[in-house]
């Protein structure tokens, strides 16, 4: 009986030191501090003719290659976008994972029509937001040895998407 006594009466102590965890005033607790990556977006034009390129040409995702510069790694967050009736259809899309104030620039290689390079910049932010106090704002994307222009929807620009001509 007193075996039963100490066993229950441990046990009850352990539930009690279990369910009296200090519980902190921090909001960020529980919080993941990551921003989700920034997308950037490039069409591929026919200077002359003003075709998208990727849709009138057999251009594949195993046609193109991104490298990063000046590093020279190959980079795998990209896709080729194909929705038939999308003003993105034909867009090659990149997944950029930037937290860091800086100039980035990437060499993009295209089988049977060449090389363009882009680049864009991350500035650092600061927030009031106690559980963020950085943000990292992209801008500035461009062709740097292309002629360019940003992608225009019913009059209003689109952030991140740009044209290139070739």
């Amino acid at each position: 009986m007193i075996k039963l006594t100490t066993y229950t009466s441990l046990i009850f102590l352990f539930i009690t030191l279990l369910a009296c965890r200090k519980h902190t005033n921090n909001p960020c607790d529980g919080i993941l501090n990551e921003s989700p990556p920034k997308k950037i977006g490039i069409l591929l034009y026919h200077k002359a003719t003003g075709d998208n390129l990727v849709l009138s040409n057999p251009i594949e995702e195993t046609d193109i290659k991104v490298v990063a510069l000046p590093s020279g790694n190959t980079i795998n967050n990209w896709r080729l976008l194909k929705s038939a009736n999308s003003p993105f259809n034909g867009m090659l899309e990149m997944a950029v994972f930037h937290e860091k104030a800086e100039q980035h620039s990437y060499k993009i290689e295209i089988k049977g029509m060449g090389t363009f390079a882009i680049a864009y910049s991350i500035s650092q932010e600061k927030t009031d937001d106690p559980c963020k106090t950085y943000t990292y704002p992209m801008s500035g994307l461009k062709s740097t040895d292309h002629d360019f222009e940003q992608l225009v929807l019913q009059d209003k620009p689109i952030p991140n998407i740009i044209k290139v001509y070739f």
